[in-house]
């Protein structure tokens, strides 16, 4: 399965395909937790979520789709993106500018990873 990513999410002008990422992805819930102390001495715990999660994806990608890859992100790095993961889910995200990782292992290969936070629900 493959993973899309569009660009603006409104009504996509551009996409770009990538394989499936490599096994690890992780997704990362933005909260908060909270201890309270009632008047009877007993403990009560609060989760407090934000509308935002944060995921990263990692891929291994041929050095000229990777560059396809990098001009993607330098003109849509600050838009709100249309994501379809492998997994066929659907996100509204944004890219992560500080955590953006394209690293070239030999010159056919490169490892890159993608963080992007998204609205959940």
């Amino acid at each position: 399965m493959s993973f899309y990513i569009m660009a603006p999410h409104n009504l996509p002008q551009t996409m770009i395909e990538l394989p499936s990422p490599e096994l690890g992805d992780d997704r990362k819930i933005h909260g908060e937790l909270l201890l309270k102390e009632t008047l009877a001495g007993g403990i009560r715990t609060y989760v407090r979520r934000t509308p935002r999660e944060r995921m990263t994806f990692t891929f291994f990608l041929d050095y000229p789709k990777a560059m396809e890859v990098k001009e993607f992100f330098r003109v849509y790095m600050a838009e709100t993106l249309r994501v379809i993961d492998h997994e066929e889910r659907t996100y509204k995200a944004t890219i992560i500018p500080s955590t953006l990782d394209i690293t070239i292992l030999r010159r056919p290969q490169v490892s890159f990873q993608l963080d992007m936070e998204y609205l959940n629900g």
